[in-house]
């Protein structure tokens, strides 16, 4: 094989190199941003909760017609209320604690599970992506050969094949 064979021959390689490596490369794009599009169409499903207000007891109640109750009564109605505040404002404080605890406990486990479960789709995604070494740069790496080649046959062409 002559010179100008060879010569010949390694930039056809060098091309070939390159058309393959271009190719990979396009192909692992394509498929990456279809992943990604499969991927957030996939969302997983966020766990709502709704929750209302506690229930409200009234605190004192009124009467319409009957017989007015005198002033003393009335005093003694007040005094009796005004002693009985103290436990009353404790047992609300007491629902007040339990329906959050009941209620907004749940708001918290969902919002954990929703984030877990998104956590878990982008982990998979994830592991998805990650294929072996070789087979992430083949492409880039083919086309960087074809260059390399593609120099080689340049040095063999300056030195080692004669001019017309």
């Amino acid at each position: 094989m002559d010179a100008r064979s060879l010569d010949a021959l390694v930039y056809v390689g060098s091309g070939v190199l390159e058309v393959i490596g271009l190719v990979l490369t396009i192909v692992d794009i394509t498929m990456a941003s279809r992943s990604l599009r499969k991927f957030l169409d996939k969302q997983p499903p966020v766990i709502v909760t709704a929750i209302g207000p506690p229930n409200r007891v009234a605190g004192a109640t009124q009467s319409s017609g009957g017989v007015r109750p005198s002033p003393e009564q009335r005093l003694d109605s007040l005094e009796t209320w005004r002693s009985e505040m103290p436990s009353a404002l404790d047992k609300r404080e007491d629902d007040l604690l339990a329906h959050i605890r009941n209620n907004y406990g749940l708001v918290i486990d969902n919002t954990y599970k929703t984030f877990m479960g998104q956590w878990r789709e982008v982990r998979r995604y994830l592991a998805g992506q990650n294929r072996r070494f070789l087979r992430l740069y083949l492409g880039p790496g083919l086309v960087f050969a074809g260059i390399v080649l593609a120099l080689l046959g340049n040095l063999l062409n300056i030195y080692f094949v004669p001019s017309h």
